[in-house]
């Protein structure tokens, strides 16, 4: 009988970076770095985690996880806000540091509640190269009227239409399901360079296919204290 050869992760390519951003969300951050960690992959992946010089225990609770799960949480620790400066830093800075084949988005103050979310997107992309990217239907938590509302625009798992992403008027994804090849994003024009969300969503739906699975998978809080729509 041969011999069960076991597979060390650490010794096989990175192939998701997530991605996430993250200030004064200590509320938050526990629930967002748990999703993170939860995930049951047969694949490598790390969580870069930026703190833009947070003013509460952010830092520290980054710290905690990092300490105790270093193979998944890479923090980046600012001592002075980088957002603040409007010149692109932030993105200039994350840019430097993800390297997986993939990049998985997720701010700080929103979190994934499937296990399975990163093995399911890498899986569709490696089957279909001609996708660009892959994202899901996702809960939307308001934060000033408290309120919850799912956000799937299609009915069932299909490519997205891309006039749909280019219209302005309703989001039809949010970052914490977007999944997307990591070379796409670094040979993108200089305008996209300085920007990031619907922008670049925009750039992806307009270089190649986007992938939609009808599953909520994340949770986004918006108008959250900290937030980047309320530092906007």
């Amino acid at each position: 009988m041969d011999k069960k050869v076991e597979i060390n992760k650490e010794e096989q390519p990175l192939m998701v970076t997530i991605r996430c951003i993250t200030y004064n969300h200590e509320p938050y951050i526990r629930q967002c770095l748990e999703g993170f960690i939860m995930q049951k992959t047969n694949f490598r992946f790390e969580a870069i985690v930026h703190d833009d010089a947070s003013t509460d225990e952010t830092a520290n609770i980054i710290r905690e996880y990092a300490e105790k799960y270093p193979d998944i949480i890479k923090p980046i620790f600012e001592t002075e806000n980088q957002y603040s400066k409007l010149d692109g830093s932030i993105q200039r800075i994350m840019s430097e540091h993800i390297h997986g084949k993939y990049v998985a988005m997720c701010e700080g103050d929103d979190y994934w509640i499937c296990d399975t979310k990163l093995q399911q997107q890498s899986d569709i992309m490696e089957e279909h190269p001609e996708y660009i990217a892959c994202v899901h239907a996702n809960k939307v938590i308001n934060y000033l009227n408290n309120t919850e509302t799912i956000n799937a625009r299609y009915e069932q798992s299909q490519v997205v239409n891309t006039v749909d992403v280019l219209s302005p008027m309703v989001p039809i994804f949010h970052t914490t399901s977007i999944f997307y090849r990591r070379k796409i994003i670094i040979e993108r024009p200089a305008f996209f360079k300085e920007t990031w969300d619907y922008a670049v969503l925009v750039y992806l739906a307009l270089y190649g296919k986007i992938y939609y699975i009808n599953e909520v998978m994340s949770v986004y809080r918006t108008l959250t204290p900290g937030s980047w729509t309320m530092r906007t």
